[in-house]
């Protein structure tokens, strides 16, 4: 498989001879949604959300006063 990145939302992916355009999702982008996510659910009962953005952390209160900590980066391939 040959990997291109030909600017930083879109890469070309080349595999048995076949061309894939594939779109690559921005570390902020996938934070932000990841929070709105959460915000959202009514699934979890979450008391409380910081986000730490220059350390790209995100600290989930719980109602029972528990924490957990969402580490966020970008993997490589």
């Amino acid at each position: 498989m040959t990997f291109w990145t030909i600017c930083p939302k879109l890469s070309v992916v080349l595999n048995h001879n076949q061309l894939k355009v594939v779109t690559i999702m921005e570390l902020n982008y996938f934070k932000d949604k990841l929070f709105d996510l959460l915000n959202e659910t009514n699934e979890l009962d979450i008391a409380g959300l910081n986000v730490e953005d220059r350390t790209n952390r995100l600290t989930v209160t719980m109602a029972d006063g528990s924490k957990f900590k969402i580490l966020c980066q970008t993997a490589t391939l």
